[in-house]
C-alpha cells in the first residue's frame, strides 16, 4: 500500500487513472459539509479529462433528486453521473425481466427509480404512519396478488407495519425475491456522528423473515461497477479507481473488481483500522488523508 502526501506522488497517481468511481458520504461530503478542497478536486479531474461517476450505497434519493444535493452544495454533476443503490435495485430487476409489483420499505429514492424503468410499487412513504397491533394486523392483512419482490433499504422512517408487510410476504412465499439496496451499517454525519445504515434495517427484516437478501445491489456487490464497464465497453480496469473511506463496501468492490483503490480517511475508516484487517481485498493499493489533497498537493 502506498501514500499520497506531496506533488510528486499526486501527480503520479493522476497519470495512472482514467476514470474515477466516486463514493460520497465521507468522501465527498459529511452530512451537509463539503470537505475542503474537494470542488476544486472535481474541477482538476474534469480539467484533465477524466471521467467521474458517483457510485454511492446511498439509497435514499433518486439519481434526480441525489442531483439537487451536488447542486446545493456546489458540485457540478449530470445526474446520468450518479450511481446510487437505489438506481441499482431498480436497474437489477429490469436487468433479469421483472414484470411484478415490488414491496418497499425504504424511502422516496426507491419508488422513484423503480418507476422510472416502469416497475410499479407500494409501500415505502405510504405506510410510514400505519400504526400496528398484531392482532388488527393478522385480521386486515392482504397483499396485492402479484408482489414479486421486497426492496429494502435505508429508512429513517422504519416501523414495525413494514416490517410485518416484508416478513410476512417473505415467510409466506419462497418465490418472492428479497432485495436489499445495500447492507452499510452506518452512515457517517457531520459532527462526528455515524447513524444507522441500511444494514440495520435489512439484518432486522433477515431476522424476522429467516431469510438472507436474494441480492444486494450497493457495494461491495459488483452490480454498479460492471455496469460502468459494460456500459463504457472498458477495457482495462486498472486504470478505473474506486475511491471511497470503507474498506468493507468501496475497497472490497474495487479490489475484487480487478480496479485500483483509494482510501480517504474523512470518514468511516482510520489508519489504525488497516492494521486489523485479516481480508486481503479491503486492504487498498493507495491511501491519502483527504481527496480533496489531490487538489491542495498539485496546486
Amino acid at each position: 500500500m502506498r501514500k499520497i502526501s506531496n506533488k510528486e506522488e499526486a501527480e503520479q497517481f493522476l497519470n495512472e487513472i482514467d476514470i474515477f468511481l466516486l463514493d460520497c458520504d465521507g468522501v465527498l461530503w459529511r452530512g451537509d459539509e463539503v470537505i475542503p478542497d474537494i470542488i476544486d478536486t472535481l474541477k482538476l479531474l474534469r480539467s484533465r479529462n477524466k471521467r467521474i461517476f458517483f457510485v454511492t450505497n446511498n439509497a435514499s434519493k433518486s439519481r434526480k433528486s441525489y442531483q439537487k444535493k451536488f447542486s446545493s452544495l456546489g458540485i457540478d454533476c449530470d445526474y446520468h453521473e450518479i450511481l446510487n443503490s437505489s438506481f441499482a435495485a431498480a436497474w437489477y430487476l429490469q436487468d433479469i425481466g421483472f414484470k411484478k409489483r415490488v414491496y418497499v420499505i425504504g424511502q422516496d429514492g426507491i419508488t422513484e427509480e423503480l418507476r422510472e424503468v416502469g416497475i410499479e410499487s407500494y409501500g415505502g412513504s405510504e405506510d410510514v404512519n400505519k400504526p400496528f397491533d398484531y392482532a388488527t394486523f393478522a385480521k386486515n392483512f392482504k397483499a396485492p396478488e402479484d408482489v414479486g419482490a421486497v426492496v429494502i433499504g435505508i429508512d429513517d422512517k422504519f416501523n414495525n407495519y413494514k416490517l410485518a408487510t416484508g416478513t410476512h410476504l417473505l415467510r409466506t412465499d419462497p418465490n418472492i425475491l428479497f432485495v436489499a439496496t445495500n447492507t452499510d451499517a452506518c452512515l457517517p454525519y457531520s459532527g462526528g456522528f455515524d447513524f444507522p445504515g441500511a444494514g440495520a434495517f435489512v439484518t432486522s427484516l433477515a431476522t424476522a423473515s429467516g431469510r438472507q437478501p436474494d441480492m444486494i445491489c450497493g457495494k461491495p456487490s459488483q452490480l454498479l461497477l460492471n455496469y460502468v464497464v459494460n456500459k463504457f465497453d472498458l477495457k482495462d480496469r486498472s486504470r478505473v479507481c474506486m475511491v471511497g473511506d470503507r474498506t468493507d463496501t468501496d475497497m472490497l468492490m474495487g479490489n475484487q473488481g480487478n480496479t485500483h483503490t483509494l482510501l480517504v480517511l474523512t470518514g468511516v475508516a482510520k489508519e489504525k483500522d488497516l492494521d486489523t484487517l485479516t481480508d486481503k481485498d479491503q486492504i487498498p493499493k493507495t491511501l491519502i488523508a483527504s481527496f480533496g489533497d489531490l487538489y491542495s498537493l498539485t496546486k
